[in-house]
């Protein structure tokens, strides 16, 4: 997922790498974390259809990775702030800026798991304080997100 995340979007892996780099070694070893990449969250979604919903704690200006799995045809994932419906199949790979777009997924037959990898915002904050280096541009953020920091 990594490396198509950096052949894809190399600035952006390039963010996500640095931040990753930075967080202090606690409960893992340096192969462990290593091994668990630049998201360092996961989550395994079973068969669960979804509300319409953006992702308010994942990285403003980032990026989340789903990988579909499972036995299924037509599922979809819409946007529909876009007007969009993608159609999904197993083994899709997505990149999607979950807190920027509006999002849910759409019913489907048969069996469909996903595993989603994100960062949440806090760990790009973390960064931040550590260093004093903003990984994105403050007049990027969202209005809510520079008020919160100029607090």
């Amino acid at each position: 997922m990594e490396r198509l995340f950096k052949a894809l979007l190399p600035d952006f892996f390039e963010k996500y790498k640095k931040v990753h780099k930075s967080l202090p070694i606690i409960y893992l070893t340096q192969e462990e974390k290593d091994l668990f990449g630049i998201w360092n969250s996961r989550g395994t979604v079973l068969s669960t259809f979804t509300n319409a919903h953006i992702d308010i704690n994942d990285v403003p200006l980032g990026f989340c990775a789903i990988t579909l799995l499972g036995e299924f045809t037509d599922g979809h994932l819409c946007l529909p702030s876009l007007g969009v419906k993608l159609t999904l199949q197993p083994s899709c790979i997505l990149f999607l800026r979950s807190y920027l777009l509006l999002h849910y997924v759409g019913k489907w037959t048969g069996n469909c798991f996903s595993i989603v990898q994100y960062t949440h915002q806090s760990v790009f904050d973390y960064f931040t304080e550590q260093t004093g280096e903003a990984v994105f541009p403050m007049a990027d953020m969202p209005l809510w997100y520079q008020e919160r920091y100029n607090n």
